[in-house]
């Protein structure tokens, strides 16, 4: 499982960490997080999308928020590397909204700006 990104009193996270679900002895589940390399920028309230079909783990970052506000940034994360990178960007910016992965076509829905938040991203 990937946890990217997030925020917190020092503002936005570039970090990201892994955690990786086992067991011990007498059946306990556990687990362990381990740190992996870091998103391209400082990010949260993003969509982080799972491709579950091509067998290689990615997971696609979409929006969030930064401290300019909200963000039309893409990155995707490899597994293999350990490393992020840039996707390209979205036609408008976003943050909190969702991103579901379908096999025909990726897909996103919610809200494409937050409330106080004029087209160009600045705070009201």
């Amino acid at each position: 499982m990937l946890i990217a990104g997030g925020r917190n009193d020092g503002g936005p996270l570039e970090g990201a960490e892994l955690y990786e679900l086992g067991t011990e002895d007498g059946g306990r589940i556990v687990g362990r997080f381990r740190t992996t390399g870091s998103m391209t920028a400082p990010g949260y309230a993003h969509a982080a999308t799972a491709f579950s079909d091509d067998g290689a783990g990615r997971v696609l970052i979409t929006g969030g928020i930064d401290t300019a506000g909200p963000l039309d940034t893409a990155e995707l994360y490899d597994p293999a590397t350990g490393s992020f990178g840039a996707a390209g960007r979205m036609t408008t910016a976003r943050q909190g909204h969702t991103a579901p992965f379908t096999p025909t076509a990726a897909s996103s829905s919610g809200r494409r700006r937050p409330p106080g938040h004029p087209p160009d991203g600045r705070a009201l």
